[in-house]
C-alpha cells in the first residue's frame, strides 16, 4: 500500500511487449509516473508514441496473444 494516502494512481516501470516477427518488441517501455489526488495528468506524443497502449495497459485491455505487461500500478493503494 502506498504511504502517501494523497497519492491516487502509482506506475511504476510499465512496460508493454508486443510479438512482432518471432520476437518480442517493448512497444511501452519502463513508464513511471505518480498521480495525486486533484491533479490532471495529461500524456501527449506524436502518433504511435504509446499514449493508448499505456491506457489500455493500466485498464487491463491488452488481449493480444503472445502480449506481456509488466511493471506496477497501484490505484489508491490497490495493484490494479
Amino acid at each position: 500500500m502506498d504511504a502517501d494516502p494523497d497519492i491516487l494512481l502509482s506506475v511504476r516501470d510499465l512496460t508493454v511487449a508486443l510479438p512482432v516477427g518471432g520476437r518480442m518488441v517493448d512497444v511501452i517501455d519502463s513508464v513511471s509516473f505518480t498521480l495525486g489526488a486533484r491533479e490532471i495528468l495529461g500524456i501527449v506524443g506524436e502518433s504511435g508514441s504509446g499514449k493508448s497502449m499505456t491506457a489500455l495497459a493500466l485498464m487491463g485491455l491488452i488481449d493480444a496473444p503472445g502480449a506481456r505487461v509488466t511493471g506496477s500500478a497501484r490505484f489508491k493503494g490497490r495493484e490494479l
